[in-house]
């Protein structure tokens, strides 16, 4: 059985005559179901990678605001990235409320949340707002946000060495490592680059190389392309393979 786009049409009409009198969670759902979310987004917006016509955006945006009022956290969440980082012409970027929704959210425990606020709090450039950010990115790390993770681990290697929190290659890998681990690939980059220079980790050109592939399939930046480079050279390399001689589970 499949339906057609008549058929969902009106299955979505019945289903939000239901809505109105259903839970925040049924209503998050239903506005979830107006848009199209594309596979690849931005790290802290799902919402800001939304592709969906303006008249289901509209709808999403009102059942998605409806179960975020009544509390759902989730909702409250994708309320704050749409302040956040805003959607067309239909809702305006406002800081004020991203962080209003996103506090809900984290209260809640949604851990994304806590690291958004950390990083917005982090942008200030003022010293005792990163150094509030910082551990705000430490209790989300160790919740297991990986993005979290992946700031965390650069302040201890390139971010606020003038600002009170001390240098420490180790930590920096051992977070850059937690991160890459669950798909982070700016913390892919980093981690190669640590193990590329051997900072805070034995050198080790081969679990570079690993990590700098994996880093490539989403990181593709100069920086990437130039420690890609390095790592060739350094290797004797002069294709680049996705083969090792060790086991991968060595390699991490």
């Amino acid at each position: 059985m499949y339906f057609t786009s008549e058929s969902s049409e009106r299955v979505l009409r019945y289903v939000s005559h239901a809505a109105k009198k259903a839970s925040a969670e049924f209503q998050y759902g239903l506005g979830r179901c107006y848009l199209e979310v594309e596979e690849k987004t931005k790290r802290y917006s799902p919402r800001a990678g939304w592709q969906t016509s303006a008249e289901d955006f509209l709808k999403a945006f009102y059942w998605i605001s409806m179960a975020a009022e009544q509390g759902d956290a989730d909702a409250q969440f994708d309320l704050g990235s749409l302040y956040d980082f805003g959607w067309r012409w239909f809702v305006m970027k406002d800081e004020v409320k991203a962080k209003e929704w996103y506090e809900k959210a984290a209260e809640q425990g949604v851990s994304v949340a806590k690291t958004r606020l950390a990083e917005l709090r982090s942008q200030s450039g003022d010293k005792d707002d990163c150094l509030a950010a910082y551990e705000e990115f430490k209790a989300a790390a160790e919740e297991g946000d990986p993005t979290a993770q992946n700031e965390l681990a650069g302040y201890y290697s390139k971010y606020m060495i003038d600002q009170g929190v001390e240098k420490d290659d180790g930590k920096a890998v051992y977070w850059y490592k937690k991160a890459a681990k669950q798909g982070d690939f700016e913390a892919s980059y980093w981690l190669a680059w640590h193990f590329f220079e051997g900072k805070g980790v034995e050198k080790n050109l081969e679990k570079a190389k690993y990590w700098a592939i994996i880093a490539d399939e989403e990181y593709s930046t100069d920086a990437t392309c130039k420690l890609i480079e390095d790592i060739k050279a350094e290797l004797g390399e002069d294709d680049w393979d996705d083969e090792w001689d060790d086991e991968e589970e060595d390699l991490e």
